[in-house]
């Protein structure tokens, strides 16, 4: 296994679930870092999930085992590092490694996400459930980092100016690394980048990130020195808003944005019943410039509300989304799962049925409608 394997997520590695699930559970209150990964190799023997360089699994423990070894190397802590070598020749004062885990750094932004797709208001991200799970870990070298847009501006400018980097070793960074069968990886990621096939508005290399509440994402377009740097304290997805600020820098028009019908249709069923979304609904299908209806969406929207035992907003949802997307095979599949659910094994069979029909490759549904049948 090599470090360049390791920055480019292709050394196999299992994640921190394999390695630390039954720890949490023998030690809830254990906060894990750095320094517990290679015993927990050792005492897991987990094995790797495929050979070195045969393929690619994005994978934070990678970078964990890389800040590691910058320590290992240096006799310096991965933070001292980064201030030396980083943030204090691209001038960016406002940039440190991240205190969060002991709730110590200051002036941070707070986060906010929907509880469920049909909350009809964010709350504060630190007290969701999934947001008390990263709390049991305070790893560092994979995006660990509190920063500003205007010191991440910085950073960008260092690349661009050769303070940080030599351009033989950003070609190397930039330039997507080829599994054993010869082709790139599926996410033509580099060494911490991720590039684009397309090069027609320039080579662009990017990359996101987030956890609960929050997002962001640095794309640079190296070709015609544009940067987009976006921080987003809700929790949406950066990469389409990233996408369109491309184009628009690029002279190329875009759609005004639009609002998500999935997710009005489900405060509205949530909030006020079948008669409310039904209302929403037919408003939404009338005003296409304003919104949009997406089948995944909905669907997870079905499932959002079947796995908090709304199973009438579930079969509701489900029967909508089959009715709005009518060829599409999925969503028979789940609608038929809920019928299933609630003992209708005729009608269940009917839309599996239907399923197989559009997509004869379903080996799920396949699978249960056999089960039903016998």
């Amino acid at each position: 296994m090599t470090v360049k394997q390791l920055l480019a997520h292709t050394a196999g590695l299992p994640i921190t679930d394999t390695l630390f699930d039954a720890m949490i559970l023998e030690h809830p209150d254990t906060v894990f870092t750095n320094k517990d990964l290679i015993p927990a190799f050792i005492s897991r023997k987990a094995p790797l999930i495929f050979k070195p360089g045969e393929d690619f699994s994005y994978n934070n423990v990678n970078y964990n085992i890389l800040a590691l070894i910058v320590e290992k190397i240096t006799g310096l802590s991965f933070e001292a590092y980064l201030k030396a070598n980083i943030f204090n020749p691209a001038g960016m004062k406002n940039t440190s490694l991240s205190l969060f885990f002991k709730r110590k750094d200051n002036n941070l932004s707070e986060r906010y996400s929907l509880k469920y797709p049909y909350s009809d208001k964010v709350q504060r991200a630190d007290t969701a459930a999934e947001f008390k799970i990263i709390y049991r870990f305070n790893c560092q070298g994979h995006g660990d980092i509190i920063s500003t847009t205007h010191d991440l501006l910085k950073y960008d400018e260092a690349l661009y100016n050769g303070t940080l980097l030599s351009n033989a070793t950003l070609k190397e960074a930039f330039t997507p690394v080829k599994i054993k069968n010869g082709k790139d990886n599926i996410q033509r990621y580099a060494l911490g980048w991720i590039t684009r096939e397309d090069t027609s508005m320039g080579e662009i290399v990017k990359h996101d990130g987030g956890l609960p509440g929050g997002r962001t994402m640095l794309l640079r377009n190296i070709t015609r020195h544009q940067t987009i740097i976006i921080f987003d304290n809700t929790a949406n997805n950066v990469i389409p808003y990233s996408d369109n600020a491309l184009r628009i820098l690029n002279g190329v028009i875009i759609e005004k944005p639009k609002q998500s019908g999935a997710r009005i249709y489900g405060v509205a069923l949530a909030k006020n019943g079948l008669e409310a979304g039904d209302k929403a609904l037919a408003e939404i299908k009338k005003d296409t410039s304003n919104y949009y209806l997406n089948e995944d969406e909905i669907n997870s929207l079905g499932y959002a509300f079947m796995s908090n035992n709304k199973e009438f907003e579930a079969e509701t949802t489900f029967k909508k989304n089959m009715q709005l997307f009518p060829l599409s095979w999925n969503t028979y599949d789940s609608y038929a799962e809920i019928l299933l659910k609630h003992g209708r094994k005729q009608d269940a069979i009917k839309m599996y049925q239907r399923s197989l029909e559009l997509n004869p490759n379903n080996e799920n549904g396949k699978m249960i409608l056999e089960q039903i049948l016998k």
